[in-house]
């Protein structure tokens, strides 16, 4: 009796259907939340919710160069769908069931804010507010994981998809996406 996008919207919802995967495939922990868009939705990112079957995507981009991102604002972690992806952790937990929460790198995150093409010619151009904007991404990610791990999440799936040395390269991943992720880890 739910839509399909409830399941990536409605806290209840989407630890339902995550119970519920986990136990037809026989896997032990419930993986949340079900789409890479939860935490540039938070910042702000349009995201569109196209016919059900296909997974949610950015829409128009939030910042068009590097000074609009001097208006990045934190998370609000009291609203939205990560909001409801924290409460989805927190009745799973609630209920006895093993929880491993996805979280997308600062890289990745900022690639959905912003057109990858100028977010490479920034990169160049404007290094310093680039490095600011990764570092506010980077701070509310950690407190992401924070509450996730006090709504009881056992575990934290960490990928930076837009980020991996294969597509960025060596220079950009060692002073950019990997960095991002060496700093986050010493954060957490």
């Amino acid at each position: 009796g739910v839509r399909y996008w409830d399941a990536y919207q409605l806290g209840p919802v989407m630890s339902a259907a995550a119970a519920l995967i986990a136990d037809t495939c026989s896997d032990p922990v419930c993986k949340l939340p079900f789409c890479v868009t939860i935490e540039a939705g938070a910042f702000g990112a349009e995201i569109k919710f196209p016919d059900s079957g296909r997974l949610p995507t950015p829409g128009r981009y939030l910042f068009e160069n590097a000074e609009d991102l001097a208006g990045l604002q934190d998370i609000d972690f009291s609203r939205g769908r990560i909001h409801e992806v924290l409460e989805s952790v927190r009745l799973l937990h609630e209920v006895g069931r093993r929880i491993v929460l996805k979280v997308e790198a600062p890289f990745t995150v900022l690639t959905m804010l912003m057109e990858p093409v100028r977010v490479y010619k920034n990169l160049r151009h404007h290094r310093d507010v680039m490095e600011q904007a990764l570092a506010k991404i980077r701070r509310n990610l950690v407190e992401y994981i924070r509450r996730a791990f006090a709504m009881g999440a056992d575990i934290i799936s960490y990928a930076d998809p837009s980020g991996v040395v294969e597509f960025v390269g060596p220079k950009t991943f060692k002073e950019f996406s990997g960095h991002q992720t060496v700093l986050l880890l010493h954060l957490i």
